[in-house]
């Protein structure tokens, strides 16, 4: 194919709305908002005043919550 004729692929593609974000990780868009801004939660691109989160970046947080959340209890202190 050329370049004429080839067709455009969608630069979004790859990348999740913030309400498909917040739908996806159980949280409110004010949630996702307060993250992005103390850069708590997956790296945000900001086109236009909105939001987008790669899918991998996503995943890759998603992914540390989880291990972050079921990491060994720390042993009791002994009085």
């Amino acid at each position: 194919m050329t370049a004429e004729t080839e067709p455009t692929r969608n630069p979004f593609a790859n990348y999740l709305s913030r309400p498909e974000y917040c739908k996806l990780a159980g949280i409110t868009q004010r949630t996702a908002e307060l993250h992005a801004h103390a850069r708590k939660g997956p790296r945000v691109t900001i086109i236009h005043k909105r939001a987008y989160y790669h899918v991998s970046d996503v995943t890759a947080f998603l992914e540390e919550c989880r291990n972050t959340a079921t990491r060994e209890p720390r042993a009791r202190r002994t009085a």
